[in-house]
């Protein structure tokens, strides 16, 4: 009987035909030691499956492949009575439907993949560990424990040094106080240069298509479109039956990267290349903007990150979905330290210590963003605006808080207004004349009973500007 995780190694090897996962590990692991003819064997027991194997060379033996060697891979757990570590010799590679991928072997019968040892010579790292290893990095040079694979929404995050570790940001009226959770003055998000932005997944029920999972992406994927009809509507028209034999991509719709950035909520990326080692750290947004020891990433080269939305096949009406940027993009940004020395990269234990002291010159209550209201930081005119944000103009940001309207303004403005505007007292006193101060007068006049609620850009702390009758 074999034990839970090694039942679920076998359930994910065996159950990913359509997901590619299966037909991956075969062209990765399986077909480099196989003969000419194994190979071809091979592509014909995946001929229309629309998978990876179909594309695999079959013009000559495997890379790997030794006639004279007496067996290719080893056994990697037990299986129909043959130990661990026994020696296989695999001739080709089958499937016996959608769901089950076979080694047949000379004298051992056909075995499951996941039974099957990876080759020494051909195993790699464990998948996004060398992610980690950059995170790793970083944090130790700011000084800070990297998030890991924890559930943390950001890489790494630093507070302000004036910042109190039991500071408890809240959200306050004259009366009611609402407690919010404290928000880092540095929120940073690290990528390798073919890191994802943006996965969240796909279901087909009751006949149709719709995204499930993480919701931050499901505005910004909809308006993809396909030959001019909206991603949702093509999986309906295609693929009606909930089965997606052939993932295909999508070109994202302009924003997509400045939609995951911002729905992240970080003001710090950095982006690192694996290919060459190279990497840069930018500041996005206005909140740190100039403020630092680091460059800045532009609204337009942002923008220009916008890559490809793949969508994976799926055999049981569940898929996922992703954005990949432009990996040309990200390369080139990630060189910029190595080739800008008004750049700098936070893997760099001086850049690194440069960046935490830079943090102390910057006031707490500072206005980050002279005249905006940006807060999760990407550049006031970045499309597209979020569900539930709304905008008037380049730097308004919007929302609603228990159903009330709520302004986000910098720190500056909501220190002057956080006792409450006065009586006759003009709104311009309080938060300035700039858009979103012209916002909030235009908003308390034409909405005279409602209350107003703004909220700090740098802290998240939130306060009754206006009570409004009840």
């Amino acid at each position: 009987m074999i034990g839970f995780r090694e039942f679920l190694t076998e359930v994910n090897l065996s159950s990913s035909f359509l997901e590619m996962r299966g037909p991956r590990h075969v062209g990765k692991y399986i077909t480099p030691f196989l003969s000419k003819s194994g190979i071809e064997k091979t592509k014909r027991a995946f001929r229309g499956t629309g998978t990876p194997v179909e594309k695999i060379d079959s013009g000559g033996h495997g890379s790997m492949h030794d006639p004279k060697a007496a067996s290719t891979h080893i056994l990697g757990s037990e299986h129909n009575g043959h130990a661990a570590g026994t020696p296989i010799k695999i001739t080709h590679v089958i499937h016996k439907d959608e769901k089950t991928i076979l080694a047949r072997t000379e004298s051992h019968g056909d075995i499951p993949l996941s039974k099957i040892q990876k080759p020494k010579a051909l195993a790699t790292k464990r998948r996004g560990s060398y992610g980690f290893d950059i995170e790793g990095r970083v944090a130790k040079n700011l000084g800070i424990k990297a998030a890991g694979s924890s559930n943390k929404s950001k890489d790494f995050e630093l507070d302000h040094p004036d910042q109190k570790a039991d500071d408890k940001p809240t959200v306050r009226g004259r009366v009611k106080v609402v407690e919010k959770p404290k928000r880092k003055f540095v929120r940073g998000e690290s990528k390798l240069e073919k890191g994802r932005f943006g996965v969240t997944s796909l279901q087909h029920k009751d006949g149709q298509w719709g995204f499930t999972g993480d919701p931050k992406m499901h505005e910004v994927f909809a308006k993809a479109t396909v030959n001019g009809v909206s991603l949702l509507e093509h999986l309906n028209k295609n693929f009606p039956n909930g089965k997606i034999t052939k993932g295909f991509r999508v070109t994202p719709h302009p924003g997509t990267a400045h939609h995951y950035l911002q729905q992240s909520d970080v003001n710090v990326l950095h982006i690192h290349d694996k290919s060459s080692g190279n990497s840069t750290t930018f500041t996005i947004g206005n909140s740190l903007k100039g403020r630092t020891s680091l460059g800045h990433l532009s609204h337009k080269e942002i923008g220009e990150l916008d890559g490809t939305i793949s969508v994976e096949p799926s055999a049981k009406g569940k898929g996922r979905i992703a954005h990949s940027p432009n990996i040309a993009k990200m390369r080139e940004l990630a060189a910029r330290s190595a080739e800008d020395t008004s750049h700098r990269t936070l893997e760099n234990a001086q850049h690194g210590a440069e960046f935490v002291k830079g943090l102390r010159k910057i006031k707490l209550n500072e206005e980050m963003s002279v005249g905006a209201g940006v807060i999760a930081g990407l550049e006031p005119d970045t499309p597209p605006v979020p569900k539930g944000v709304t905008t008037k103009g380049s730097m308004l940001r919007r929302k609603k808080f228990a159903g009330k309207e709520v302004f986000v303004v910098s720190s500056d403005a909501f220190n002057k207004a956080k006792l409450g505007k006065k009586k006759f007292e003009h709104y311009s006193s309080y938060v300035g004349r700039d858009e979103t101060g012209e916002a909030i007068r235009q908003y308390a006049k034409e909405n005279r009973d409602a209350p107003i609620i703004i909220e700090d850009e740098l802290t998240g702390a939130m306060v009754y500007l206006k009570y409004g009758k009840r």
